[in-house]
């Protein structure tokens, strides 16, 4: 048999640096190789969606000056009153435009028979904000509307959290049984508080010198209840 070629060692050196030398030159003769673009990622429809209704917000928000400042600012009140309670609003608003706005009145109206036909206007603005409530207990029919409206604003505005102011709670001095068979007015009172639903998992509760601070224990855990004072106010008035 014919013996087998083996190239001597020696001309393995000589062929990398051939090898090496044909590279670099043809790698100088091509052109530069341009660098990619990269793919810019499409928004998902999630991201499309959330950014059309932030756009809707601030459409909506700038139709008013007062909700203007409120998109910006989520630690501000949006003030719902009825026609009893509007001056109690315009007050709040002249003390701080920056902390309160006013929202347009609910239209409070009746049927024939009597019953309510309520309207909470333009509530789809109240979705994250927050809502100050100017409740009056002056008669009940007063009460109904007052629990009809807020139930509505606890369970359709969507909004961050509610707070209640009551200046008067009628019902205050009616939180004991004296005999059997009493009913407890202020604890029934209570009792519709609890039965709101609360944005926040908790709803507020501000009321004026009940002189009855055990009028505190009738509400549950889902409603804080804070009892002011004005007495201090009255030498300055």
């Amino acid at each position: 048999p014919s013996p087998v070629f083996r190239p001597p060692l020696l001309l393995l050196p000589c062929f990398f640096s051939c090898s090496f030398f044909v590279y670099s030159v043809v790698s100088r003769c091509m052109p530069p190789r341009t660098p990619k673009k990269k793919k810019v990622r499409k928004p998902m429809l999630l991201d499309t969606l959330q950014a059309s209704m932030e756009e809707e917000t601030e459409r909506r928000a700038s139709q008013s000056d007062e909700f203007s400042v409120l998109a910006k600012l989520n630690t501000q009140y949006v003030i719902v009153f009825t026609d009893e309670t509007e001056s109690w609003a315009n007050d709040l608003v002249r003390c701080s435009r920056t902390k309160y706005a006013r929202a347009r009145p609910l239209a409070m109206s009746r049927f024939p028979d009597g019953t309510l036909n309520g309207q909470i206007v333009d509530i789809d603005r109240f979705r994250g904000r927050n809502i100050l409530y100017l409740a009056s207990f002056s008669s009940y029919q007063r009460r109904y509307d007052d629990f009809a409206a807020l139930f509505t604003l606890s369970t359709a505005s969507h909004a961050r959290s509610i707070t209640i102011l009551l200046p008067f709670f009628p019902s205050a001095t009616m939180e004991r049984i004296s005999t059997p068979g009493t009913i407890v007015t202020a604890h029934f009172d209570a009792f519709l508080f609890d039965s709101l639903p609360a944005p926040a998992n908790m709803n507020r509760i501000i009321m004026f010198d009940t002189h009855t601070l055990s009028l505190k224990h009738y509400f549950s855990q889902r409603v804080a209840v804070d009892i002011a004072s004005a007495i201090d106010a009255i030498p300055k008035i």
